[in-house]
């Protein structure tokens, strides 16, 4: 339901820098398109002159300090509010906005912990307004074909599902803004981690393609998470985790920002009847144990993000319109939040790190030494990582 009359929907926005422009750029298009009104946006004191300040103002739209400020003057005035912010703001954010009868769009995660998510739904449920997650896989008519060709059994039932992923983030990553690599901030848990930032859209996707119906998600319970940083920072940056779903399938996810080569997010499902495998920005291909393969060609990262912006559009007037709400995205928190309640992070020895320089940036990552080969054999294999000689200092889990 669209809470304006105007003929188009109205828009809010909290943030214009870093991750939020790309937030900007994709609206400023859509209102040069005629299809939207973007009427307010927030920006703190370091964004108030910035160039995406400045194209959004130049469109009428209002510019305020506070978004609680801008909840206030806009009351009933916004129908969809974008919230691309850091992690601890997520829910603070989206709650506020459905109070004042405005729809969101926040970014992924859904919150930093399980009660936030959960009174996320409460306020959803009350407010009668609806909220969209960012995991933008989601919204794709491919990961939607997908789940239903596994829900027909193509592939039989499902035994495992696996990911594996490794992005290099350079030392400066971690410093660019508060929320970064920390557990808590701003008073709200962040558990920022590979697992609930770069990596969380595949392993939400994960959980979700084993979910027993089209509408749910497989909710995963921890058996084993082995957690490392070679950072210096709370949280991790490596891990290799295990879980079970009610139903029985067992999941394995593999992650690394403290490697030097790149290899872009892969799931495989396997099957009692063949198998699937998911590669990140290429192609899915369905291996049958009797017939051929089939290819199915997926979006890329940048191609995924505007249909999941489009999508949340026309769900204003057509709420039939499928999106990744609060309901799914909250099985994701929840293996999250069980991953530091019942992990325990340990810190890679130094003799293990050598530092190297991230093309792009004046920084540099540190990488441990035989640690992609090591992944890459335990996705391989789906078994445990080791750390040989890892200094045993841990932090506190929340």
């Amino acid at each position: 339901m669209i809470a304006s009359t105007s003929e188009l929907p109205k828009i809010g926005l909290i943030g214009v820098s870093g991750y939020a422009s790309i937030h900007v750029e994709w609206l400023l298009q859509a209102h040069k398109n005629k299809q939207l009104i973007i009427a307010a946006f927030v920006t703190v004191e370091a964004e108030n002159n910035s160039e995406g300040a400045k194209q959004l103002k130049a469109t009428g739209a209002q510019q305020y300090g506070s978004y609680l400020k801008m909840l206030e003057a806009q009351n009933g005035q916004l129908d969809l509010c974008f919230i691309p912010t850091g992690i601890q703001w997520h829910a603070r954010m989206t709650i506020d906005a459905l109070k004042i009868g405005c729809n969101v769009l926040v970014e992924k995660p859904l919150a930093g912990s399980t009660s936030d998510g959960q009174a996320v739904i409460d306020a959803m449920n009350e407010t009668g307004r609806w909220v969209a997650v960012g995991f933008q896989d989601m919204y794709t008519d491919e990961v939607a074909t997908l789940k239903r060709m596994i829900l027909k059994k193509r592939i039989g039932r499902i035994k495992t599902v696996s990911m594996l992923g490794l992005w290099p983030r350079a030392r400066s990553y971690y410093q660019r803004n508060n929320w970064t690599g920390r557990l808590r901030a701003d008073d709200a848990f962040v558990l920022d981690s590979p697992l609930n930032n770069a990596f969380a859209h595949f392993v939400n996707l994960s959980l979700f393609l084993a979910g027993d119906t089209f509408e749910q998600t497989g909710d995963a319970f921890l058996n084993n998470a082995q957690l490392y940083r070679a950072q210096d920072i709370e949280s991790f940056d490596t891990a290799v985790v295990q879980a079970t779903s009610q139903s029985g399938t067992e999941f394995w996810f593999g992650v690394s920002h403290a490697c030097q080569s790149t290899l872009e997010p892969i799931i495989r499902i396997e099957g009692t009847r063949g198998s699937i495998e998911w590669n990140q920005d290429h192609q899915c291909t369905i291996h049958h144990t009797t017939k051929e393969d089939e290819i199915l060609p997926l979006l890329d990262s940048f191609q995924a993000r505007d249909k999941m912006f489009e999508t949340v559009l026309e769900r204003l007037s057509n709420p039939d319109t499928r999106v990744c709400g609060p309901e799914i995205a909250i099985c994701h928190t929840r293996l999250i939040e069980s991953i530091h309640r019942i992990g325990k992070i340990t810190t890679f020895d130094p003799s293990q790190i050598k530092e190297v320089p991230l093309e792009g940036t004046n920084s540099t990552v540190p990488v441990v030494t035989g640690l992609e080969d090591r992944l890459k054999e335990a996705f391989e294999n789906l078994s445990d990582l080791r750390a040989p000689q890892a200094d045993q200092n841990a932090i506190e889990a929340p």
